[in-house]
């Protein structure tokens, strides 16, 4: 952690739009760009920072602590106040439709956008249904998979529409799905996630449900 950040608490949720338009919104937890000396308020807006909106009425989703997919980043040199000073970098995440604005204003990108990726020879990147069209991708072994995706309402993500692809999220805090588990006939126990439209019939076929989704704007409240 910087020098000049250390010891400033993050009390806010600031989000920027992952993409131009704007269906879903990495979040993060800082104290605020205003909150470092020669920074203001207007770098944050240039770089398309906005509060979380925890009304109910509120349509905008959004990704904390995620994984993937994660916004582009850039940096600005900014001078001190003290003559002979050395200047310094300040970094921070930008919205997708800010980056030419933020770049006419000095910022230049120095981490790109990091994209949704998954799977592997015997695992299957899948995805589990949100309240509110939130798809939480995870990789799962392709045999559990082709076994249980119908009980658990899971879903390729390779065949996932381009709106669940605007809406997939990866390793988030939120949102993120309630667990299903059981005991196969062959032993031990399963245990994953699960769409949130099947848990009443998991219920039914004695699975055990662990916890419940995560997708309350209350969430950033507190």
């Amino acid at each position: 952690m910087p020098a000049r950040s250390r010891g400033r608490a993050k009390t806010k949720y600031v989000a920027v739009a992952l993409t131009s338009n704007k269906l879903a919104y990495y979040v993060w937890k800082t104290a605020g760009l205003e909150s470092l000396p020669q920074v203001s308020a207007q770098d944050a807006t240039d770089l398309g920072h906005e509060p979380v909106e925890t009304s109910t009425t509120s349509t905008k989703l959004y990704f904390y602590r995620a994984s993937a997919p994660k916004p582009t980043r850039m940096t600005k040199q900014f001078a001190t106040a003290s003559p002979g000073g050395t200047a310094f970098n300040v970094s921070s995440f930008v919205a997708a439709d800010k980056i030419a604005e933020a770049a006419g204003k000095g910022w230049k990108v120095t981490g790109a956008y990091k994209r949704l990726s998954l799977g592997g020879n015997s695992t299957t990147a899948c995805g589990a249904e949100l309240t509110g069209g939130y798809m939480y991708v995870w990789s799962l072994d392709t045999a559990d998979f082709e076994a249980y995706k119908g009980a658990l309402g899971l879903k390729k993500l390779a065949d996932f529409t381009d709106t669940e692809d605007a809406l997939a999220v990866r390793g988030a805090t939120f949102p993120r799905p309630a667990q299903a588990s059981f005991d196969p006939p062959t032993g031990g126990t399963f245990k994953t996630f699960c769409s949130t439209d099947s848990i009443d019939s998991l219920k039914t076929a004695n699975w055990t449900i662990h916890g419940k989704e995560r997708v309350k704007r209350s969430y950033f409240a507190g």
